[in-house]
């Protein structure tokens, strides 16, 4: 990628390459700051680990659909309309929660 090299030996003059204009780079993690240090997520991984999540937990429930209620429609607590639904994340993550709470019940 262009003329930035990462020798691993960072000083405050050498480019660092993993930020900065190009939103970060499609990195998933950062390389450490400092000798032996940790490996840094990104926030673009921390979103790939929900969406897998919540995959998981839809699939589940959609096998026990019959018995999850209502709890996989989402109008209208969500959404109102096909073109607006709720900003607040709360309303997404305490369905997702109820969710979780009536696996947990069906002993999954």
């Amino acid at each position: 990628m262009g003329g930035h090299r990462w020798r691993g030996d960072a000083s405050a003059n050498d480019v660092y390459p993993y930020g900065g204009v190009h939103h970060g780079n499609g990195f998933l993690v950062y390389p450490p700051r400092e000798q032996d240090g940790p490996v840094r997520p990104s926030l673009r991984l921390k979103v790939l680990r929900d969406g897998m999540e919540d995959l998981a937990i839809f699939t589940a429930a959609e096998k026990y659909k019959a018995k999850m209620g209502n709890l996989l429609n989402p109008v209208p607590a969500v959404f109102s309309h096909p073109q607006y639904f709720d900003h607040l994340p709360e309303t997404l993550l305490n369905r997702r929660e109820a969710i979780l709470r009536k696996l947990r019940a069906l002993g999954l």
